[in-house]
């Protein structure tokens, strides 16, 4: 039991993988994404091979033809992910921490990839507007010059309150007081 635990163990690992990165639920999955499905059934026949089990070619996934495209729903495709991942933990992996349990690293990992996310989403829209705001204002104006000195230093800003300092600073070195800075941004 040990020896296929041991071959089981990169696939149930690379599974879990493969189901953090699909696609999400209510989509579907096309022609140039059927690598996912294809790994996915490879990994199937791989695990019939190392155990002997008759049940996991049943389990593959078939994509159907529609108006000539090959399609997967997502919801599909993850759905078996997540199942497979699941019966490999309560055959071989059933004294570890489940895959799904919401463990404390899963859950703080979920958090900082969502703050990340916001503030990415956050600069992104800075960025928008400061790139809209620039031809407002004439070449050489404190305004403009603000605002270009903002959008040079954007990429170094890693939270919120970074970027709040760097406005007021900049904002003190052009001689803006902050009812101008709300008019410009």
């Amino acid at each position: 039991m040990d020896d296929i635990k041991n071959e089981v163990r990169p696939i149930y690992s690379e599974l879990q993988g493969m189901l953090s990165q699909a696609p999400k639920v209510d989509g579907y999955m096309y022609r140039d994404q059927k690598e996912l499905w294809e790994r996915f059934n490879y990994l199937l026949k791989k695990l019939q091979e190392i155990t002997k089990d008759e049940e996991y070619p049943n389990l593959q996934i078939e994509p159907r033809v529609d108006e000539n495209e090959l399609i997967v729903t997502a919801s599909e495709y993850r759905g078996k992910v997540s199942g497979l991942i699941s019966r490999l933990h309560g055959t071989y992996f059933y004294s570890e921490v489940a895959p799904f349990s919401g463990a404390p690293a899963q859950v703080i990992s979920q958090i900082q990839n969502q703050h990340q996310s916001t503030q990415i989403v956050m600069l992104l829209e800075v960025q928008d507007r400061i790139n809209q705001q620039i031809p407002k204002f004439e070449e050489g104006s404190k305004e403009r010059g603000f605002l270009e000195s903002i959008k040079s230093k954007l990429s170094t800003i890693k939270d919120a309150i970074e970027f709040a300092k760097l406005v007021v600073v900049t904002a003190k070195t052009f001689g803006l007081d902050i009812d101008k800075i709300k008019d410009i941004l």
